[in-house]
């Protein structure tokens, strides 16, 4: 037996046992090195989205503007907002007002695309501005016919739908719309986790989509929203058909617990 060998192989192993060791301990401290450069570059850029919160919030002349917005008369909004479109004076609200207002979302919007801050967190702090902006199709009109259309990566691209649209040739057959169904496509069947369906009128002919408190689910499909389409007329055509103000609101909803983000039409609250 030669024991040189033998004590040599064994010295051998014991070595490469202790270089594995070594080159595993190191690795682990890259990667924890490398989540904690992770988790800061995430703490970053949620700070700075908190920043730009603030300071939106801070504008008095957002606020003006969001006073508009956030009225109960989706009509009287609109007619104020289409004297701010033909260069007329709100109260104190002017044309340039509007233009910063959507500027600072197209910076967000910059931003989020170049990765320096997160779209999802974006559009978790913004939902509500975002939903109650776009909710007017004159404002996307304006967001489209100005340059700031960036906006719309900020912005869901798909429909969440629960009834007649769902299927692409009912679709082709409703005139209310016939005009922009190219800028729809079929996307995945989607089950919608915490909602239900209601009746909407008395008669209970239609459905509309609520919130619930359970985890009940609601079959649909997601529509997706054709690259260079033209938002107004899609938005303008569909609003129409769905009776949006007096049977449904258009809303942005989270498409359960992922990032994804969906436009909706809900039944109006009383």
């Amino acid at each position: 037996m030669d024991i040189g060998g033998i004590i040599g192989g064994v010295a051998t192993a014991i070595s490469l046992y202790f270089l594995w060791k070594q080159i595993k301990s190191q690795n682990e401290q890259l990667d924890k090195q490398h989540q904690q450069s992770k988790n800061q570059e995430k703490k970053d850029k949620v700070e700075i989205v908190m920043r730009l919160y603030s300071d939106f919030f801070n504008n008095q002349n957002f606020q003006n503007l969001f006073e508009i917005i956030d009225q109960d008369d989706f009509n009287q909004a609109n007619q104020d907002f289409e004297k701010l479109l033909s260069g007329q004076q709100v109260e104190e609200i002017k044309e340039v007002h509007l233009s910063q207002y959507m500027n600072f979302f197209n910076s967000l919007a910059i931003l989020a695309k170049e990765g320096v801050i997160e779209q999802d967190i974006v559009l978790q702090m913004f939902k509500y501005q975002l939903e109650k902006t776009f909710s007017y199709v004159a404002l996307i009109k304006y967001m489209e016919n100005y340059g700031f259309d960036k906006i719309k990566y900020l912005l869901p691209d798909v429909i969440f739908t629960y009834g007649t649209l769902c299927d692409a040739d009912t679709r082709k057959s409703i005139p209310e719309i016939k005009d922009c169904i190219q800028y729809l496509e079929n996307n995945e069947v989607f089950n919608l986790v915490g909602y239900e369906l209601v009746d909407v009128l008395a008669d209970q002919v239609y459905k509309g989509l609520i919130s619930s408190n359970t985890q009940s689910q609601v079959p649909g499909r997601l529509l997706k929203i054709v690259d260079k389409s033209i938002w107004y007329d899609l938005f303008s055509s569909l609003d129409t058909y769905e009776e949006v103000e007096a049977l449904y609101d258009r809303k942005i909803i989270q498409l359960n617990d992922t990032k994804r983000y969906a436009w909706v039409y809900m039944k109006k609250l009383q």
